[in-house]
């Protein structure tokens, strides 16, 4: 049994009057390997749950709130990829990918792209939108300037 140390955090940014206030809840515990990943999900549920009973978000120059945690968790799809039956693989938190616009886990995320032009960079990923129709939305990595 292989113990591994598990931290959990996650918040928001609420405007009071003038200024902005961050709200970050934070849980640590020790957890078996095994179960590392199913104690992730609850763990991220109860925050969830937490941030819920707070009261909605706040939109920051009318951009939804985006959290990064919660962006890494979205179902973005490999490009290129499917099964040998024809469905469509998931891809990785860490993984750039795609989806359409009109999946319902990402209908916040697609707002924000949309509010900010078709593109919009948060962290280390650019979200925008593709296809000809601009149905679809992908996730790739955002390119670092150059040091000079």
């Amino acid at each position: 049994m292989t113990l591994v140390k598990l931290t959990v955090a996650k918040g928001r940014t609420l405007k009071n009057g003038k200024t902005w206030d961050r709200e970050v809840y934070t849980i640590e515990t020790e957890v078996e390997e095994a179960q590392l990943e199913e104690v992730r999900a609850l763990l991220i549920t109860t925050i969830d749950r937490w941030l819920e009973e707070m009261g909605p978000a706040k939109e920051v120059g009318g951009i939804p709130h985006l959290d990064t945690a919660e962006l890494r968790a979205l179902p973005f799809l490999k490009f290129k990829e499917k099964t040998p039956d024809g469905k469509y693989i998931p891809c990785g938190p860490d993984s750039p990918g795609w989806n359409f616009v009109n999946v319902p886990e990402l209908e916040v995320l697609v707002k924000a792209v949309k509010d900010a032009g078709g593109r919009l960079t948060v962290g280390e990923w650019k979200y925008e939108f593709s296809g000809r129709d601009g149905s679809l939305i992908r996730r790739v990595p955002a390119k670092k300037e150059k040091a000079k």
